[in-house]
């Protein structure tokens, strides 16, 4: 079972990371040594070890002094023990055969050799001939150290010494180690495989020293062996005070080869009968997953512990304490190597240490583990014991990561309340001290737990300006103990209100308006310290739901910080912060949680709406609150950028306010705007709101999307999950477009009356002589709502008749009077006719709207469209389409059999109610009148209007065409000679006898039966040209030409 690790062993553990390869086939053992300044550790959690005060030692340049290390003390005096394992020594006939110092605590650079090896090689006489029959050097002596304890026994090894055989055929890396006790005096050698037992199929290649370690007592040896039968490795263990009392492990099967049992050692008791027991690190067994092993004193085989991932080195390291303090020992294991195979950042080697945590009965079944941080970093590469620096009862473990990518080895050891660290510095080791802790006691305290804001005679306190507001206590008591501290200590301690709000609701009543105050107080060991203060709640608070948190947070105060010396510091296990909350009165029942339950309808006061037009647009929204009360509950609109907020009306019911704010900078994803309204603080439960929102629709609003609004109602406090479906709405409004083209004429005058008998001359110099003028206006306006931009006006004038006789005769260019303009028409005065000034019209001959719209009579065919209102979105399709190509509007436009001028206007930008005025004059070529001889002629012009441009790029073409004909009557008469004047009695005298004469006449006609005759048909009183007018071929529903 695994589970996560005990945060206290982050303060527990020293782990080591770097790259450590020894490979035994080639007799080669190398490992990388770099410097990193502990400052920029941040994994480094050891909280009261001094890094200010650090003791540095340094040895010679390429020594690697400082390789190992271990604490000792002997006599009341504590030694640092440091391996250089290529020193150079005085030993004759060795180079660089390795060295361990014994080094001051007090004073920096103050070492001394230990002389556990004085000698050099061993010789035999061999054929009359001293020989060699060892080799010392490059042994590494100082590779591995390790001290028991207190007066205890020091053991340092040499894993590459190299013993040769008796007739120097074979030289094999056998390894020995020296162990001393006492006062450095009386070394002694252990060599476990300097046998018979050579090659590296037995015990040629074990390179006993690998690892190493002496129980407490000093009796006992453990010595590692990794070489042993083709590398499975060996575990020896020797009786120091019996040198007959040995033991050691036997060769396993063929599987296990290459195992590597013996990669490391760490001592401890785990059978529970008082004698040490021993864990070995095979970091290569159990198929490469790596295992540890545990045995008694004798190697009797206890347990094995196996790795879970192939080739994370699992025991590489080992180190033994109590993490839980429950009195037994547990284990902790590297595994530099370790993957996490499910990293996506393709990271490797991170390393990882697990925890064995040993039980009552003796086994371990439950881990826990640590994951390193940097790719490469094999963090778990070296562990060390230390003591309980932290006086918290726990072993102490002291946590280190390394980043073998820049070549980093730290290692960390301690003994009496010294802690150490080693680098490469190169060739240099650092101490450090542990710091005394200082261990606090505070508590916090609030009176009343709430506050009820309609109650304030019990807890109400008054401001300087005379205002009641409602208070509460706040008590803040602080003591302090520990060991090795001094009696009286400085503390700092900063009171903060409504750290959860950034505008505080709470202030204190000493200070007003004030949230934050910081105190200094002096305490005195085992001696409680207590505070209490008033602070207020402001007045008409906003957020009544979210709880009121104060926080205390106190530190050690340091006056003089500069100074190197061994400072107490806060246990950083314990927090030094604490936090209490009071709540407001709310009506929310027993439990004091208000579930509210809040609803929202919407209705709009039109079912679409029409561009240009003036009308307001209304939501009407209601709010219906089922729940219990909801606070600060706000409704969020978002609405179009092209919809502007105008207020709020009919608010019911009045007690509760209503607000809204738009915020044109807070634009949604979608481009909209947001309106953000205040709908009750709360909105209490059981209760209905209404009210509208008065919005205002640009004047140039898109009618390419209709109009959408999100409403989203909520409150600070959390509504059920199955009630919160109700709590938004959306509202779709579609835009239209509406215009009603109106078309109205007049002609002036609308009857001619002219003598055909009056002889004009044939060439013709002034208009006058060419016939009455003729003067034709058409009105073309928009009743709306919306906006015409362009519209085509064509005007089909009879100029000639089909023999190319002039009729109307054009004397000026179209007169337009409007957001209108006409193309320059030719053929105008092609005779070049003197024009005459015109006189101003009289009131009979003037224009107005209302004639154009009393008079004007429509033109009555299917396809047009009269007073009707038609809308269109831009996305509608049409099944008939009105363009030039269409067959109805090019019968329309077409002149027939006549000789018309097309005269092409068009309007633009035509708003409601707006019009533009077209006025064409000429002159009626009488000439032609009389070469025709028609009486009673009507003469038309026609105007066809079509939009071909609507705001948005809405398509026009629903609208279709409108058409117009404007009449002018011609009258013509015979001219009667003149008379002089007669007496009247003679004129009544005439009159009386022709009547006479007429009624006889008449009388005796009928009796002879005249009246009964046929009359002979008068071609003369047929129209012009019948059933043609003036070469205008009439259609059904014609009436004029």
């Amino acid at each position: 079972m695994k589970r996560t690790m005990d945060s206290r062993l982050f303060y527990n553990v020293c782990v080591c990371g770097s790259f450590e390869l020894f490979k035994l086939n080639y007799r080669t053992f190398w490992i990388s040594v770099a410097l990193l300044m502990i400052s920029t550790f941040r994994t480094l959690l050891a909280f009261n070890v001094d890094t200010r005060t650090a003791l540095v030692h340094q040895g010679i340049n390429g020594s690697m002094f400082g390789f190992s290390i271990a604490m000792h003390r002997d006599r009341d005096f504590s030694w640092l023990l440091v391996g250089a394992p290529k020193a150079q020594t005085e030993q004759p006939d060795v180079e660089q055969g390795g060295a361990v110092y014994r080094c001051s605590i007090d004073s920096p650079n103050m070492c001394q050799m230990i002389p556990f090896d004085t000698s050099g090689p061993g010789q035999i006489n061999l054929r009359g001939k001293k020989e060699n029959m060892d080799d010392k050097s490059h042994q590494w002596f100082g590779a591995t150290v390790h001290s028991s304890g207190e007066n205890g026994a020091i053991v340092a090894c040499a894993p590459r010494y190299v013993s040769y055989s008796s007739n120097l055929k074979r030289r094999d890396p056998v390894g020995t180690c020296w162990v001393v006790r006492g006062t450095f005096q009386n070394f002694q050698e252990y060599a476990p495989c300097r046998t018979a037992a050579w090659g590296y199929h037995r015990q040629g290649y074990c390179q006993a020293g690998f690892s190493a370690a002496v129980t407490k007592d000093g009796r006992q040896l453990f010595i590692g062996a990794v070489g042993s039968w083709y590398w499975q490795g060996q575990l020896y263990s020797q009786d120091l005070l019996s040198k007959e009392t040995q033991h050691n492990t036997p060769e396993g099967p063929a599987d296990d080869d290459d195992s590597f049992l013996g990669y490391s050692i760490a001592i401890g008791e785990f059978t529970g009968d008082k004698n040490p027991d021993v864990v070995v690190g095979v970091p290569r067994g159990h198929r490469l997953a790596g295992k540890i092993s545990l045995f008694n004193s004798t190697l009797y085989s206890l347990h094995n512990i196996s790795g879970e991932q192939l080739g994370s080195y699992f025991g590489y390291s080992v180190c033994v304490t109590d993490i839980n303090g429950d009195r037994l020992d547990d284990i902790i294991i590297g595994a530099p190597l370790y993957t996490d195979l499910s990293a996506k950042d393709k990271s490797y080697e991170k390393g990882r240490i697990y925890v064995a945590y040993q039980t009552r009965k003796h086994n371990f079944k439950t881990r826990s583990h640590i994951d390193g941080i940097y790719s490469k970093g094999r963090f778990g590469l070296s562990l060390a014991s230390l003591s309980d620096i932290n006086k918290d009862g726990y072993g102490g473990k002291f946590k280190i990561i390394n980043l073998c990518k820049q070549h980093l080895n730290l290692f960390y050891f301690t003994h009496s309340s010294v802690e150490k660290k080693k680098l490469s510095y190169p060739s240099s080791t650092f101490l450090y001290l542990s710091r005394p802790i200082i261990q606090t006691t505070a508590n916090l305290k609030i009176n009343p737990e709430k506050i009820n804001l309609d109650e304030k005679s019990t807890t109400s306190c008054k401001l300087h300006d005379g205002t009641i507001v409602s208070c509460v206590v706040v008590s803040f008591c602080l003591e302090f103990t520990g060991v090795g501290i001094p009696p009286a200590v400085g503390f700092v301690y900063r009171m903060k209100l409504d750290i959860e709000n950034q505008a505080s609701r709470v202030f204190f009543l000493t200070d007003e308006n004030q949230n934050e105050q910081n105190v200094s107080v002096n305490l005195r060991k085992d001696s409680k310290y207590c505070k209490s203060i008033y602070v207020y709640l402001q007045n008409n608070v906003r957020d009544k739901l979210t709880p009121i948190t104060v926080e205390v947070l106190y530190h050690l105060y340091d006056p003089f910080p500069e100074l190197l010396e061994l400072k107490p510091i806060l246990n950083q296990n314990q927090p030094n912060n604490l936090t209490k909350q009071v709540n407001i009165q709310k009506n929310c029942g027993k439990d004091n949680i208000c579930i509210p339950d809040v609803k929202i309808q919407v209705f709009p006061n039109m079912k679409e709406f029409l561009i240009g037009s003036l009308k307001r647009l209304e939501l009407n929204v209601i709010l219906i609150n089922a729940g219990e009360d909801a606070f600060e509950s706000m409704l969020y609109i978002n609405i179009p950028v092209d919809v502007d907020y105008v207020n709020i009306g009919k608010v019911r019911p009045m007690d509760i306010p209503v607000s809204c704010t738009g915020n044109d900078e807070d634009e949604t994803v979608t481009g909209d705007r947001r309106l953000v309204c205040d709908v009750g603080n709360p909105l209490p439960a059981n209760t209905t709101l209404s009210f509208k929102i008065l919005l205002a629709p640009s004047k140039y609003l898109s009618a390419s999307h209709d109009l959408e609004f999100l409403f989203e109602v909520n409150s600070t406090n959390v509504e059920r999950e199955a009630t919160l479906g109700d709590n938004t709405a959306g509202l779709r409004l579609p835009v239209r477009v509406e215009v009603n083209i109106t078309i109205h004429g007049i002609s002036e005058p609308q009857i001619i009356a002219y003598n055909k008998t009056d002889v004009l001359p044939v060439d013709k110099n002034t208009e006058s002589e060419a016939g009455p003028e003729v003067i034709h206006v058409y009105a073309v306006g928009n009743r709306g709502p919306s906006m015409v931009r362009e519209a085509e006006i064509d005007i089909l004038w009879p100029t000639y008749t089909l023999q190319e006789r002039p009729l109307l005769y054009l004397m000026d260019q179209p007169e337009v009077q409007g957001k209108g303009s006409c193309e320059e028409v030719p053929g105008v005065n092609p005779k070049n006719l003197k024009k005459e000034l015109k006189k101003p019209r009289s009131s009979s001959y003037s224009i107005s709207i209302a004639d154009l719209q009393d008079k004007v009579e429509l033109h009555d065919e299917e396809h047009f469209l009269e007073e009707e209102t038609e809308y269109l979105r831009r996305r509608r399709s049409l099944s008939q389409n009105f363009t030039d190509r269409n067959p109805a509007f090019q019968d329309e436009m077409s002149c027939g059999p006549t000789l018309c001028t097309k005269i092409r206007c068009s309007v633009f930008n035509l708003t409601k109610d707006e019009q533009v005025i077209f006025t064409i004059r000429s002159r009626l070529w009488k000439n032609t009148l009389d070469e025709l001889g028609l009486d009673d002629v009507q003469i038309s012009s026609k105007l066809v209007s079509r939009v071909t441009s609507l705001p948005h790029d809405v398509d026009p073409s629903f609208l279709g065409y409108k058409a117009l004909f404007v009449t002018t009557k011609v009258n013509p008469e015979s001219a009667a000679p003149q008379l002089h004047m007669v007496p009247w009695w003679i004129l009544i005298l005439s009159v009386s006898v022709g009547l006479l004469i007429l009624g006889l006449l008449a009388l005796v006609l009928w009796q002879l039966g005249f009246f009964r005759r046929r009359r002979v048909e008068d071609q003369m009183q047929e129209p012009l040209h019948h059933p043609y007018r003036n070469g205008y071929l009439l259609g059904r529903g014609d009436e004029y030409l």
